[in-house]
This record gives structure tokens, sequence and C-alpha cells, in this order.
């Protein structure tokens, strides 16, 4: 299953890997080191927000970018509940 972020300043982020507290994103819009990235996670309902450590393009089709960050204000049941969708 993929975890798909609506982002606030438009675009979207998909989760490619977490452990929960750490993340790595692919994601339509560039965001600097030292940023804060918000956005919705529909499937549950939730505002996240992720302070961002590095931001890269990837070599793919079309214009994605590579953000790694760690979430900011992730409750323990989102958490949970993203850690069970496999990633």
């Amino acid at each position: 299953m993929t975890v798909t972020f609506e982002l606030a300043s438009g675009g979207a982020a998909d989760v490619v890997e977490t452990d929960g507290d750490r993340v790595i994103l692919s994601s339509t819009v560039a965001a600097p080191p030292g940023s804060s990235l918000e956005g919705t996670w529909r499937v549950a309902g939730a505002r996240v927000r992720i302070k961002v450590r590095g931001c890269r393009r990837e070599q793919s089709p079309g214009e994605r970018f590579r953000v790694e960050g760690r979430f900011v204000n992730l409750g323990r049941a989102q958490r949970t509940r993203l850690l069970e969708s496999g990633h």
C-alpha cells in the first residue's frame, strides 16, 4: 500500500521508507533543508508535519525529489498505522 500525503504547498509526496520517526519521501515539490513540509494524510485524516533534513532531484521520469526528514507531530496511533502499511 502506498502512503501519499497531499502537501499544503501543492503537490504530493509518497512515502518510500520510514521507521516511524524518520521518513524518505518521493515528492513532486522540492523542500530546502531546515524547512517544514506540511500535508494531509487522507487515509488517517491527519495533518502531518515533516522537518526536512535533505532534498535532491531523483533520476526518474518526471520532476520528482527525494526528501529526507523526520516526523514532527505524528501521534502514536498514526505512527502505528503508518508502520502497518508496510513501510
